[in-house]
């Protein structure tokens, strides 16, 4: 997470899933002055977040609908997914690219991307990801951090068993 906070110059979280939210369980400061605010131990919601994305994206949908069942997508700004095909066709978007992004969907002006982290039996037991303002974090180096949040989270992944690529 250093490492990835070096390369890129934001600041990195490590989330689990605890139902249907994230808890961040790690986080590496931005040396930037202008940084968003995030606490060791919050929750945030999965469906508009970067790592959440990352979170649900290896769960069927079924079980996402009994997860959701009854609840609706809460709009958090302009750019929050709350129709349930859009949401599910970003999920599978996520796993086909192997990386989420947060469009300024949980926070305006805040932009995430992550990646998934792999236990030994190659299942997701959380995400990394790199957040910051979304006028430094610009839609055109998207790909090239996902990049870089990608092979930050298999290395992780490695030590911790999975043997996958």
């Amino acid at each position: 997470m250093q490492e990835l906070r070096q390369d890129i110059g934001e600041t990195v979280h490590l989330v689990i899933r605890n139902g249907d939210q994230g808890v961040y369980i790690d986080k590496v400061e931005t040396r930037q002055t202008l940084r968003m605010y995030s606490e060791i131990g919050n929750k945030i919601p999965l469906y508009c977040t970067a790592v959440g994305k990352v979170l649900l994206s290896h769960l069927g949908r079924d079980k996402l609908e009994k997860m959701y069942k009854g609840k609706k997508l809460k709009k958090y700004t302009k750019n929050t997914i709350t129709d349930w095909e859009e949401f599910f066709n970003e999920l599978k978007r996520v796993r086909r690219q192997g990386y989420a992004v947060d469009n300024e969907e949980y926070e305006q002006e805040i932009r995430c991307v992550a990646a998934p982290v792999k236990n030994y039996e190659g299942q997701v037991i959380a995400a990394v990801s790199v957040s910051g303002p979304a006028f430094r974090i610009t839609k055109e180096k998207v790909e090239e951090i996902a990049g870089k949040v990608k092979k930050k989270a298999l290395l992780m992944s490695k030590r911790l068993g999975y043997t996958g690529s």
